[in-house]
């Protein structure tokens, strides 16, 4: 954190940054394929496919930048591996589900007032975008709607908590969820911003 926040302010020095300003904090584990070297920033991000004995394909390391090209490396060896002849990948150029998301919640908004109201002022979060990723994203829980649909854990200070209920009541009707499993969604998403969001709440308290 501190470290972002020198870079932030050397190229912004105006902005002044502090640690009040810091709304989240998160931190991910880097799979690398080999670690040859003892600094971890200069350990190489590119990954691995490896076949063994058995036939049983291993992807190791990777970043998700260049999740396509592993992709499309991973299919031409399934083909060779299967025997077929292998054809040329088109996913450099198909676009990626979900390129109407946009345009379909602006359409839901228009056809229900009511899901066009923002769950916080300021963010451009609204039920339609919940709404949207039930319907048409797969959301099941409220920790894929609040964290992975829209970024509302990571963009208020209370991590999403306080609209949570909101979020279970606009959701409900899709996901047949009844009283008792609306409380349950909500001890389960405190929980897993808990999990989650707890490293900067360690740091700070034994700092």
């Amino acid at each position: 954190m501190d470290y972002l926040l020198r870079s932030a302010n050397a190229y912004f020095p105006r902005a002044r940054l502090t640690r009040e300003d810091v709304v989240s904090a998160w931190a991910g584990i880097r799979p690398l394929a080999k670690a040859y070297s003892t600094n971890p920033s200069a350990v190489s991000r590119e990954h691995s496919i490896i076949t063994d004995s058995s036939g049983v394909i291993t992807v190791t390391g990777g970043k998700l930048t260049t999740y396509r090209s592993m992709a499309a490396e991973i299919v031409d060896l399934v083909q060779t591996s299967l025997g077929r002849t292998r054809q040329r990948s088109p996913t450099d150029s198909t676009g990626l589900p979900g390129a109407d998301r946009a345009k379909e919640i602006s359409r839901l908004q228009r056809e229900d007032e009511s899901l066009s109201t923002p769950l916080v002022e300021g963010l451009p979060y609204t039920g339609a975008h919940l709404v949207y990723g039930v319907t048409r994203e797969m959301a099941q829980t409220l920790s894929d709607l609040l964290i992975r649909r829209t970024h509302l854990g990571f963009e208020t200070r209370d991590h999403g908590s306080s609209v949570a209920l909101r979020v279970t009541q606009i959701v409900a009707p899709l996901l047949g969820w009844n009283e008792e499993t609306k409380s349950a969604r909500v001890r389960e998403y405190e929980q897993d911003v808990e999990r989650m969001f707890a490293i900067g709440q360690t740091q700070d308290a034994g700092s």
